[in-house]
């Protein structure tokens, strides 16, 4: 995965030290981080995690779906392994990864604390812990730097007050800072040294780190779906950021039913319930409409069962009851067909085929009822034959 200079810095030795980091719409066209990675992360099951270190309350539904699916060791580690640069990647031991808890964050932390944080290995152990920061946006946040910073330096603070700096022989852990960005405006985030005017002798004294910036929008489909099941959740929600987001929705929904499994349903039911708050002109109805009419335009004939039953299981068994209450209605349907045709022959000659044949496509019971009494008392063929054409132009 390349990660490109930052327009707004300048070439200057300080810059040079610590270059601009960012994911752009380039970002997986090859180049000095290639984005496949071939160390695979431990087999964890995708279901929602709930560390206990942040007792922050969640203001909004943007907050829960980023808890709720990246707090997730599993779901974390495949973002990781997607968005690192590649020797980054390769040196954490992403099996052990897990999110911060009390025992590494101190009380006094948990108000302050970042969105989501994970501590993690290296596999050569040299550099003892490593903390990631993972901060969601919704919205702009041009000074987004300065609470990463204060995030990182409470953090510092505390491996400083609880003995940990000492027992690492007087070495700060290093801490990633991750912004995952997901909202429609353009991103204005800047980072730390941009903040200030350039081109002065205090420069030396600004401090400066490098966030990692991830922002959604940018992101080429094809390369997060060369790994669907891992990037389920990220295809969801970009597709609520693209034009006609139903169809998109009932695209991916139709990519991902193949590869069902329960985890997959586990992403899809956080982002169902998190569209529900967020975007309510999308309806569950909306996409399966949407689904339907994309699989009947590209001649999908296979059954969605994952889709009906699992994802949507109102529809499911809404479905299974209108079948129920369908074939009893066709049922009868066709035992009063038969009694019209059976009379018909039974009562007259000379029979056109072709009267039969509209008989064979009446559906409504109240009419066929009826011709079934009108057939039964008609003195002549000619009394009927009107009735049974007028009843089958009613259903055309």
């Amino acid at each position: 995965m390349e990660w490109e200079t930052n327009s707004i810095g300048r070439e200057t030795r300080r810059n040079r030290a610590f270059p601009t980091k960012q994911i752009s719409k380039g970002a997986f066209a090859g180049g000095r981080y290639p984005s496949s990675v071939t160390h695979g992360i431990a087999n964890r099951n995708l279901l929602p995690y709930s560390p206990s270190m942040n007792t922050k309350k969640v203001d909004n539904p943007h907050d829960l779906v980023a808890r709720k699916y990246f707090s997730n060791p599993g779901a974390m580690g495949n973002f990781l392994r997607e968005f690192l640069p590649r020797e980054m990647y390769e040196a954490l031991d992403i099996s052990s990864l897990e999110p911060t808890r009390e025992s590494f964050i101190a009380p006094g932390l948990k108000e302050s604390i970042a969105d989501i944080v994970f501590r993690c290995f290296t596999k050569d152990g040299k550099q003892g812990s490593i903390y990631i920061v993972f901060e969601h946006k919704h919205n702009p946040a041009p000074t987004c730097a300065l609470q990463l910073l204060r995030y990182m330096a409470l953090m510092w603070e505390d491996e400083v007050s609880s003995g940990r700096y000492q027992a690492r022989g007087k070495h700060l852990p290093f801490i990633i800072p991750i912004v995952f960005y997901h909202g429609k405006e353009k991103w204005n985030g800047r980072q730390i040294r941009e903040l200030f005017v350039e081109g002065t002798p205090f420069n030396i004294c600004i401090p400066n780190f490098s966030m990692l910036i991830c922002n959604l929008a940018e992101l080429p489909e094809e390369k997060l779906r060369a790994n669907l099941t891992d990037n389920a959740m990220l295809l969801l929600l970009q597709a609520l950021l693209l034009k006609h987001p139903v169809e998109q929705i009932a695209r991916i929904f139709l990519l991902l039913d193949s590869a069902m499994n329960q985890e997959i349903m586990d992403t899809i039911k956080i982002f169902l319930n998190y569209v529900q708050q967020t975007n309510p002109d999308i309806t569950e109805s909306r996409i399966k409409q949407s689904i339907e009419e994309i699989a009947m335009q590209e001649g999908i004939t296979a059954p969605m069962k994952s889709f009906e039953e699992y994802w949507f299981p109102e529809f499911y068994n809404k479905g299974k009851a209108e079948g129920r209450v369908e074939g009893r209605v066709e049922g009868k349907a066709e035992g009063l067909r038969s009694a019209v045709t059976n009379l018909l022959l039974s009562r007259f000659e000379k029979i056109e085929p072709s009267l039969l044949t509209k008989v064979d496509q009446i559906n409504d019971v109240a009419m066929l009822s009826s011709l079934v009494v009108a057939v039964a008392k008609a003195s002549s063929l000619d009394d009927i034959q009107s009735l049974i054409e007028h009843s089958f132009l009613k259903m055309q």
